[in-house]
């Protein structure tokens, strides 16, 4: 069977058996079509393939300019595409499985502005879920709480008084958290 054969019936066996969306395969399609010339410009042959020649491929996706994600993207197309020719009896074992994809970038998570800070703050009402949001806001950059304590308030389980509040931080001890007057439990 030639390459291209393979790959189409690799492509109707993730249609059909493994049900991969049409999204996916149109994206397996077109990485497994590039690594298929990367093959056919180096002469590689399918059954001489190695972990060598998938990491060429790795870094020639690189040199193009390619995100860390869609060389993962790639690498995933190829893994299951030489899977597929193990099971297949083509090739005795995959020579992907041991290359690893690039670390995609760390995102920082996005921040508030003054206005939108100065909004949350803002806060109107004194029904109890209203000042429990209100406590929330102004005690968690003050001292660290973690959000599992205050979050868990219930009108049901709101404290008798308001004022020193008894925060459970974790199941050894209690701390007491004072609470300003514009953010207490009244």
């Amino acid at each position: 069977m030639s390459s291209e054969e393979l790959l189409a019936s690799c492509i109707r066996h993730l249609k059909d058996e493994r049900r991969l969306s049409p999204h996916t395969l149109s994206a397996y399609q077109r990485d497994l079509n590039a690594f298929l010339d990367f093959c056919g410009r180096g002469t590689i042959e399918l059954a001489a393939l190695d972990s060598y020649a998938v990491r060429q491929f790795a870094a020639e996706s690189h040199r193009k300019g390619l995100s860390p994600r869609s060389i993962a993207r790639r690498l995933s197309a190829v893994r299951r595409f030489l899977a597929y020719l193990v099971q297949e009896h083509v090739l005795t074992s995959n020579p992907a499985v041991s290359v690893r994809a690039p670390k995609p970038a760390r995102r920082l998570p996005a921040t508030l502005d003054a206005d939108q800070v100065a909004s949350l703050l803002a806060l109107q009402g004194e029904d109890l879920l209203t000042v429990r949001d209100r406590a929330m806001l102004w005690r968690f950059p003050t001292c660290g709480l973690i959000a599992q304590p205050l979050s868990s308030i219930l009108p049901s389980t709101a404290p008798a008084t308001p004022y020193p509040f008894w925060e459970n931080v974790a199941v050894a001890f209690c701390r007491i958290a004072p609470f300003a007057d514009f953010a207490s439990f009244t």
